[in-house]
């Protein structure tokens, strides 16, 4: 039975606030050419085998990467979870993606 909690990592700033005077706030659109959404989930099988799944995606929602893996382990869902996120930023590292 597969149990898996999706988890959005969202770096995207859309709007921001600007004070002007005393009471008056003006909106700009920001553009941030560096911002990443990072989407990760694990999966617990009951065959004994654990799988992580992460997709890199730039502010424009193009996939930038993505990655999969497969270990033979036993591990609650939490956990799971847990190495999967752990997994996901080692793999941000390694292909140098900032923001």
């Amino acid at each position: 039975m597969q149990q898996g909690i999706l988890l959005w990592i969202l770096m995207k700033l859309s709007q921001r606030r600007r004070r002007v005077g005393s009471m008056a706030h003006n909106r700009s659109q920001v553009q941030i050419s560096h911002a990443h959404v990072i989407s990760v989930d694990a999966g617990c099988f009951s065959d004994g085998y654990t799988a992580y799944v992460c997709v890199f995606k730039d502010y424009t929602s193009l996939t930038t990467f993505s990655a999969c893996k497969k270990e033979q382990m036993t591990a609650d869902p939490k956990t799971a979870e847990a190495l999967g996120i752990r997994w996901c930023m080692q793999l941000a590292k390694d292909q140098r993606i900032k923001g």
